[in-house]
């Protein structure tokens, strides 16, 4: 068993359903914005562009008071205790 998050893309994302959000420094985000710029079919893309993403990530991190986030839906979540 494992838990299942649903990541908001903007081509799927009809509602607002997002209940689960991860703060990301940084350099995570410089990382996923190299990372990203390896897809260059999705180049001509508006929300593939570097700053739709970081006004993306402020929007998402300003509903958490940080400075970056992103957002999930919790489609099943399993916590364990040992």
């Amino acid at each position: 068993m494992c838990s299942i998050l649903g990541y908001e893309l903007p081509w799927n994302c009809l509602k607002s359903d997002f209940n689960y959000f991860v703060e990301l420094s940084k350099e995570c985000i410089d990382k996923k914005l190299e990372a990203l710029s390896m897809y260059k079919s999705q180049n001509n893309r508006n929300y593939f562009k570097n700053d739709y993403f970081l006004n993306h990530l402020k929007f998402r991190g300003g509903l958490i008071n940080a400075n970056y986030a992103e957002a999930f839906e919790i489609i099943r979540k399993i916590k364990r205790f040992n």
